[in-house]
Parts: C-alpha cells; sequence; structure tokens
C-alpha cells in the first residue's frame, strides 16, 4: 500500500489490487477517501472512486466502491449515509 494509512487490512489489500490493476491497463486511475457533502453539514467519505477509459474515447466508467470489514462490524449510521449519497447523487456504491 505503498505507505498509505487505510482504515483496514482489506481496505489496503484492495487498494493494492486497484493498483495492479493500473499496472494491468485495466483500470486507468483512482481516487481514494473521496468526501461527500450529505444535507446538514454531514460527510460521508467514500473509499474509492474508480475511473476505466472507454477504449478509443476520452470517456471513462466511474464505479464508487465502499471496503468494509468482514464479520459483523456493519456501522449503521456508515449504510444510512451511503443509502442518502446513492439518492441525492443517482449512482450505486458496491460495497465490498
Amino acid at each position: 500500500s505503498n505507505g498509505r494509512w487505510f482504515h483496514s487490512k482489506k481496505e489496503a489489500d484492495y487498494a493494492d489490487g486497484l493498483d495492479m490493476r493500473k499496472v494491468a491497463n485495466d483500470l486507468s486511475f483512482y481516487l481514494e477517501q473521496v468526501p461527500l457533502r450529505l444535507p446538514g453539514g454531514v460527510v460521508y467519505r467514500i473509499d474509492f472512486i474508480e475511473f476505466s477509459q472507454i477504449e478509443n474515447t476520452s470517456l471513462f466508467e466511474v464505479s464508487f466502491v465502499e471496503v468494509k470489514p468482514s464479520g459483523k462490524f456493519r456501522v449503521r449510521a456508515g449504510e444510512d449515509k451511503r443509502k442518502i449519497a446513492e439518492a441525492m447523487l443517482k449512482i450505486h456504491i458496491e460495497v465490498v
């Protein structure tokens, strides 16, 4: 994970996988911990936004990904924020 800090080993492993996808030219680039501003001054940080260039165009396919720890550790507030962000921005956030 190149000296970067992540919230969990699972998140660090996911980032390593993204780096490998970049090397393989399967992924153009990605952003980490992107803040999305929700109503009421609430900030929801999306773990990764992935950009894959569509062949022979200047367009990108964009994926929004939240990495969740395995097991029963699920943060209810985080799930609520994710649902609000999806509804507001009309996007789908994949939970892995």
